[in-house]
């Protein structure tokens, strides 16, 4: 392994090539492909993060960095399981898992990648839906048709036309939001 080591050292240097190392993975540095927007000699150390280098050419993942790629998964769907997130909060952290799990997917060894199957309009909608629902009660602000569909990144059309179920859940809880908010004013 050491010896591998040098050797791929060596070859790097001859090829005026960088290699950056991380607990996340390895840049094998070119100032043309840099995400970072690293200078000539190497890469930016204030740009550089997980989401920086997932994204860049010059990064690369072994199976040495699949457990820091899995913990970040698991950090990330634990956090979605928050309640009353915000909207964009969730939307990052979405993607941080999207990213996490397509990165410990690249670092499994001497595997074919696994499809992971992105969850259907439907799953996001109730997802999306249940979130909202749940958290309405710390929201000052109504369940609305447009908050769901934000959320779920389905849209207002498709719901519309192919989610009745969830539209009817929508508007049956809006009903309870009204004759909740008439009962307070009324008392």
């Amino acid at each position: 392994m050491k010896q591998d080591l040098k050797r791929y050292a060596c070859m790097l240097a001859d090829s005026e090539l960088t290699l950056g190392v991380c607990d996340w993975g390895f840049c094998v540095y070119r100032q043309e492909h840099s995400a970072c927007f690293g200078s000539t000699t190497g890469p930016n150390p204030l740009r550089r993060e997980p989401s920086t280098c997932a994204s860049c050419r010059n990064f690369a993942v072994s199976a040495q960095h699949r457990a820091y790629w899995l913990e970040q998964a698991r950090r990330h769907e634990a956090f979605l399981n928050e309640p009353a997130l915000p909207t964009q909060t969730l939307k990052i952290a979405r993607e941080r898992l999207k990213e996490a799990l397509a990165m410990s997917v690249r670092s499994t060894p001497h595997r074919r990648p696994r499809v992971v199957p992105a969850p259907s309009p439907a799953d996001r909608l109730r997802q999306a839906l249940e979130t909202l629902t749940a958290s309405a009660s710390d929201r000052p602000e109504r369940v609305t048709v447009s908050a769901l569909c934000q959320l779920a990144n389905v849209s207002r059309n498709s719901l519309y036309r192919y989610h009745p179920d969830v539209l009817r859940a929508v508007r049956e809880h809006q009903g309870r939001e009204v004759s909740a908010a008439s009962l307070a004013s009324s008392g």
